[in-house]
């Protein structure tokens, strides 16, 4: 891994969808900026993704295309063996089901050069199966909140890192099969501060039926996939040393909710995660903390059900408030260190020892 200056490694795992990466890889070779090579991971797909893929190599001299193939292992896993391949200086992570507008790599790598930061990242938005984008599409608009690591965002592929912040931060946790990007993002946060932000749209993430592993999921699958992320966050953090600076109000408030909705489905044991992580915090104040012992004493399903429900309701409205305010601040984060680009192999994030979510109900 030499760092390349000025190549883009653009790293694409896919599973079973030949059509989209064909699309994707086209909106990829059209891209104003050169040199690009994409990486694209087959994560064992069953139809004919490798040998359409296979097709295009090599291209030309300054847009190269590698194919990698391995078992399927989730997309953390084949991010990580994109990694492992990169030459470039800059790294971005695009999905197979997403698309780049022709200027969106050249824009965010001039963007990020003036900056001088870190990483950068920029508007997307979701769109139908066609790629048509939604009207009034908020979703992809990027938003760093100082402290605020769980009400911070950004798509995926609307971000584009120094070789020189995923070596800081780590690479995907391969532990996590859904919410490995929130806990990715919240290490690059930690380490390396806050992005530059550019105000404009590059690209689009469209929404179907073929195999989105986070899009669908219930209640119940999104609470426990939250408490995994937190906890191997948490873990990483006091691995790392990095606790007090990490310890912000909105983990314990996400571990709340989290928890009082897995307890109204009487999995005892995963809410006794969710509220153990909150007796660690010390952000958790005596509001959150009076709730927790009041639930404790009082193992009514119903009164899990309420507290889940009433914290979804304005964990929705805060989200539709720093969405407005992500319009009118987003371009003007503050300063995040940035460090040289170097040659230096991109460590993986050890994998967390928290205990397992089990999602098995224990009896009441």
């Amino acid at each position: 891994m030499t760092g390349e200056a000025g190549t883009v490694s653009i790293i694409v795992p896919t599973f079973n969808r030949s059509t989209m990466v064909v699309e994707l890889i086209n909106s990829i070779l059209v891209q104003t900026w050169r040199p690009i090579e994409i990486i694209v991971v087959d994560d064992g797909s069953t139809d004919d993704t490798a040998e359409i893929v296979g097709n295009w190599l090599p291209v030309e001299d300054r847009c190269r295309i590698v194919l990698l193939k391995q078992d399927n292992a989730g997309p953390a896993s084949a991010r990580n063996r994109g990694l492992h391949h990169a030459r470039g200086e800059f790294i971005q992570f695009v999905d197979s089901d997403d698309l780049l507008l022709p200027q969106a790599v050249e824009a965010l790598v001039r963007a990020l050069q003036a900056s001088g930061r870190a990483y950068c990242l920029a508007e997307m938005s979701n769109a139908d199966a066609a790629g048509n984008p939604y009207a009034n599409d908020r979703d992809g608009v990027p938003r760093q909140i100082p402290g605020r690591y769980m009400d911070s965002r950004w798509m995926t592929h609307g971000a584009l890192y120094r070789r020189s912040a995923i070596v800081a931060s780590g690479a995907f946790n391969e532990d996590l099969r859904v919410g490995e990007d929130s806990e990715f993002q919240w290490r690059m946060m930690a380490v390396n501060g806050r992005a530059h932000i550019l105000a404009e749209r590059l690209g689009t993430r469209r929404l179907h039926s073929q195999g989105h592993l986070s899009i669908g999921l219930s209640a119940d699958e999104k609470a426990r996939s939250v408490l995994r992320a937190i906890l191997a966050f948490q873990t990483w953090a006091h691995r790392e040393g990095r606790s007090q600076q990490i310890d912000d109000r909105s983990f314990p408030w996400s571990l709340l909710v989290s928890g009082a909705r897995l307890g109204s489905k009487a999995d005892w044991a995963s809410r006794d995660l969710a509220f153990e992580a909150i007796d660690r915090m010390g952000s958790a104040g005596p509001d959150v903390r009076a709730i927790v012992a009041t639930l404790r004493r009082l193992p009514i399903r119903s009164a899990y059900w309420a507290v889940w429900l009433t914290g979804s309701v304005a964990g929705r409205l805060r989200s539709i408030l720093w969405d407005q305010m992500a319009i009118r601040t987003g371009a003007t984060a503050g300063n995040s260190r940035s460090g040289a680009t170097g040659s230096r192999r991109i460590p993986s994030v050890q994998r967390a020892t928290t205990p397992e979510v089990t999602g098995v109900a224990r009896p009441s």
